[in-house]
């Protein structure tokens, strides 16, 4: 029975897409544009292991069917095109890539298309004898394995590119995902081996969307700052890099919040936390721990540095029509984290005091 040694066969794989597309439902996380691409990519790789399991089927029998050659076109289309709409659930986590770069991105496989239904009559790329309905290569055989390269390279460009400002962690577990991927497709090339990439393709995908999924979980959905449960694991894991400590509130919320309403509240705080991450530099992690309080830890900064980060910050803030009071600690490592983080705060509460006082002081 076709069907059931099909389903036996691909078990693991119909078990991970099924309990990936049920994950997308309690995923509080996660936004709906990842959401959506996260289906198209579970719907294509459906559709893609039918093809595959259907060409394998026909292969196996002794009586060629022109079926083949179409479903094997098709197959060797679906692989970049799953791994193109990877790419575009991924950029909505990191940076979203605009249709007008997308499109050409199609080229490849819209013209790699005719010319796989073509092969059987030219030769090109594939050709089944008629006569025992066996496969084989033209002189352009490996002209899927390159495409799908292509598109891989792209992929890892997109991780190195964007995942440049995230943690050391964060960029092992997802370059972990591209390049083990890569090194199975070089060598399937290499050895020039005709492969079904389903499997691969479907735990790439459940191992990436888990990888953001844990990571949008640390993340502030407001302002798309670290939270404050990052910022409790990074005091902990960064503790010896921290060289200052930077505590921030936000001043006159409950009176925007009362007089112009939450939205402008959330508007508020939004820009003031744009302004944070804009302003602090490659080497800081900034979090909002409350409503309006945020952190800055600054790692190998002088003091100098965190000076002028902070002198910047206030600026744009002010621009923006907004006001913060400020403080900033230098770590001792005789103290613990939490101590040098009351410091911090103590700063920041007579800075803002300091502020109530000269405010009270204009109006006389």
């Amino acid at each position: 029975m076709p069907v059931l040694d099909y389903f036996v066969n691909n078990f693991v794989m119909l078990f991970e897409l099924v309990g990936l597309f049920i994950i997308l439902f309690i995923s509080a996380h996660v936004s709906k544009q990842v959401k959506l691409y996260t289906r198209i990519t579970i719907l294509l790789l459906f559709i893609s292991m039918l093809v595959t399991a259907t060409e394998n089927w026909l292969g196996s029998r002794d009586t060629y069917t022109v079926w083949r050659p179409i479903l094997t076109s098709f197959k060797y289309t679906f692989y970049p095109l799953i791994l193109l709409s990877v790419i575009l659930m991924v950029s909505q986590f990191m940076a979203p890539i605009p249709l007008k770069w997308f499109l050409p991105a199609l080229i490849p496989v819209v013209v790699a298309l005719p010319i796989y239904l073509s092969s059987q009559w030219t030769g090109l790329v594939f050709k089944y004898a008629t006569d025992t309905n066996t496969w084989g290569g033209g002189p352009l055989r490996l002209l899927p394995y390159i495409i799908f390269i292509f598109y891989l390279v792209i992929f890892l460009a997109q991780n190195i590119v964007y995942l440049r400002y995230y943690s050391t962690r964060n960029r092992i577990i997802a370059l972990y995902i591209t390049l083990g991927s890569l090194a199975i497709v070089v060598t399937y090339f290499i050895i020039e081996k005709t492969e079904d990439f389903n499997p691969l393709f479907t735990t790439s995908v459940l191992f990436y969307f888990l990888f953001i999924y844990i990571h949008l979980a640390s993340i502030d959905p407001l302002t798309g700052l670290k939270n404050r449960q990052s910022y409790y694991q990074d005091m902990d894991e960064f503790k010896h890099k921290i060289t200052f400590i930077s505590s921030i509130d936000m001043n006159d919320l409950k009176l925007i919040n009362d007089n112009e309403g939450h939205a402008a509240g959330d508007e508020a705080i939004k820009t003031i936390a744009k302004i944070l991450k804009n302003s602090v530099g490659l080497k800081a992690n900034c979090y909002r721990v409350g409503g309006d309080e945020f952190m800055i830890f600054f790692f190998y900064n002088s003091e100098n540095e965190v000076k002028k980060r902070i002198a910047s910050m206030i600026e744009e803030i002010e621009k923006a029509n907004y006001s913060c009071a400020f403080g900033y600690a230098k770590r001792y490592p005789k103290l613990t984290m939490e101590e040098n983080i009351q410091i911090s705060d103590q700063k920041m509460y007579e800075n803002k005091a300091e502020m109530k006082a000269a405010k009270k002081k204009d109006k006389k």
